[in-house]
């Protein structure tokens, strides 16, 4: 195990970047928050922060008597369990764009289904 950091941008550090923002909400006990974070980043960028970040968000959110809140991001994660990858645009007209769009997808697909999965 190395103790230098990810490169810039690379999918591991913007998981540690989504983890600390959804740590920090969860530090100020603002369950409601960290919940509306995740949601938006993967519906506006399909991203998804580790899925520990999920489990925290459940043990706030009881530990808070907010079963509200736990519903609502049980729901979300209910909703990815049904979530298939779009296909791709037909507009890319070079094959390098279509590798990337493609390589984007199968990545966020992967994501998708570690986070279905809780792997350990």
């Amino acid at each position: 195990c190395s103790n230098n950091p990810p490169p810039p941008n690379s999918k591991q550090q913007q998981q540690q970047q989504q983890k600390a923002m959804v740590d920090g909400y969860l530090n100020v006990g603002d369950v409601p928050s960290a919940v509306t974070l995740v949601q938006d980043l993967f519906n506006q960028h399909d991203a998804l922060p580790p899925y520990t970040s999920h489990l925290k968000i459940f043990e706030h959110a009881l530990a808070l008597e907010l079963p509200h809140e736990a519903r609502r991001h049980l729901h979300f994660l209910r909703q990815l369990r049904r979530w298939e990858s779009p296909p791709l645009p037909t507009t890319t007209t070079t094959t390098e764009g279509k590798g990337e769009e493609e390589k984007r997808m199968k990545e966020l697909q992967r994501n998708v289904d570690m986070t279905r999965n809780h792997p350990k």
